[in-house]
């Protein structure tokens, strides 16, 4: 769908990665691999996430749903359909108290969390700029300026500090 909402043809292929708020990063990583083992030279990577938009699904029916009420999960959980055996070693949660939990359990600072936050900001900053400023991407030209919207999009002006 974002491929077809960002213009590009249909004749180009794509592919959904479903992995909750990590998405993103694995579409990145994916395209990445696939350029280190030759299968292509250019790839679009990236997500659109949004977990406060996150479904609620059915499981897979064995045998078609019976007429009646059925279970709907929150996949805003860090999996979706309960396994006795899983949920035993690891209760299901979301993942803004899960990432709390965890801190407290390994003892991670609030402050070196931020720090490295910051740290990868920069770096990336860093890195993109210097693409644009040899003017284009990985060596693919010229990045072509678009308007979505009526907004020139130029880059990822997403960075923090």
């Amino acid at each position: 769908m974002a491929l077809l909402l960002a213009g590009l043809p249909q004749s180009v292929p794509g592919c959904t990665v479903n992995r909750l708020c990590a998405s993103g990063l694995e579409a990145i990583n994916a395209a990445a691999r696939a350029v280190l083992a030759g299968e292509g030279d250019v790839y679009v990577a990236g997500g659109v996430e949004s977990m406060s938009r996150a479904p609620y699904s059915l499981a897979k029916a064995e045998s078609g749903h019976a007429f009646g009420n059925v279970t709907a999960y929150d996949t805003a959980l860090g999996w979706r359909y309960p396994n006795k055996r899983l949920q035993e070693m690891f209760p299901p949660a979301v993942d803004g108290r899960d990432g709390g939990e965890r801190r407290e359990k390994y003892k991670f600072h609030a402050a070196d969390q931020d720090a490295f936050a910051l740290e990868s900001h920069i770096r990336a900053t860093k890195s993109r700029d210097s693409v644009f400023r040899r003017g284009n991407y990985f060596g693919a030209g010229p990045v072509e300026e678009r308007r979505s919207r009526g907004v020139l999009a130029r880059r990822d002006d997403a960075r923090r500090h």
